[in-house]
């Protein structure tokens, strides 16, 4: 069988290091218009159709683009990887042009959003009341600048309390799914919240991710605060060290992101009316 569904179902088979984002595209592709098409007669108009399909189902473009991406890997590997000469990504390349001249394709939009610091301080009351642990956990996300999955996974026999360091395990990484190790420099505000729990887990957080995340969801909802994810609180501890004087290398020892431009964009929520604030306070201390 050489239809899409069958083809993205054997690519996931074969591929148990897929993951995330990229096996849920390929498992939902499955169940589109376009999994029905056989793979050697998919044309560029089966691609710009699906796209309008996921337009019209409410999907933005970088959400778009991302099933273009993947179908796009799984049909260049049937050639080399399962010697089917008739299977090619050739649809999907003549498709693209056209796909960003209707914009039915494209990056996603960057976010700016950060958790104001009385956000930041009502979200852990109220989580604090439910889990004291959960408002620890919060906290430390908004100190250290790490993934939730990350903080989750966080070792006590990692932890330098002489140093102020401690090694990540597993960073995410766009080649390497795991071994992707690094040391990184604690804010005295994480090491803080990090002292103060108990040493009854090999984990310093012991719990899951989905659960915090979830439990910071009900929370935002609950307070009325709009369009806030916890992953905000990484942009906002690294604009914080910005707006504190730190280097952006120096940022980038709390981040531990292999590039400046990061730092410098995805993980910078400065504006324009900052900066007039930021040189009153450095005035106002001697700086």
């Amino acid at each position: 069988m050489t239809d899409i569904a069958h083809l993205c179902s054997r690519y996931l088979a074969e591929s148990p290091m897929v993951r995330g984002t990229q096996r849920a595209v390929l498992t939902r592709l499955q169940r589109e218009p376009i999994g029905a098409i056989d793979g050697p007669k998919l044309t560029s108009k089966d691609v710009i159709d699906h796209a309008k399909k996921r337009a019209a189902d409410g999907a933005c473009a970088a959400t778009a683009a991302a099933d273009i991406v993947y179908l796009s890997g799984v049909l260049s590997y049937a050639k080399p990887g399962w010697n089917m000469a008739d299977v090619s990504d050739a649809a999907v390349r003549e498709a693209k042009p056209l796909l960003r001249r209707l914009r039915l394709i494209g990056p996603s939009k960057r976010r700016t959003r950060r958790p104001t610091d009385e956000e930041t301080r009502q979200i852990v009351e109220r989580l604090r009341s439910r889990s004291p642990l959960l408002a620890d956990i919060v906290e430390f996300q908004d100190q250290s600048a790490r993934r939730i999955s990350e903080t989750c996974r966080l070792l006590w026999a990692d932890l330098s309390e002489a140093t102020k360091t401690i090694i990540v395990r597993d960073m995410k990484h766009p080649r390497m799914k795991e071994g992707n190790d690094k040391r990184v420099a604690l804010p005295d505000t994480a090491l803080e919240v990090i002292m103060r729990q108990p040493r009854t887990d090999r984990r310093i957080f012991p719990m899951q991710p989905k659960a915090v995340s979830a439990a910071y969801r009900l929370a935002v909802n609950a307070l009325g605060f709009p369009d806030l994810r916890l992953h905000d609180m990484r942009r906002g501890c690294s604009t914080r060290l910005l707006e504190q004087g730190y280097s952006v290398p120096e940022v980038m020892l709390v981040t531990a992101h292999d590039s400046a431009g990061m730092v410098l964009t995805t993980y910078n929520a400065l504006k324009a009316e900052d900066f007039h604030a930021r040189t009153a306070i450095a005035k106002a201390l001697g700086k």
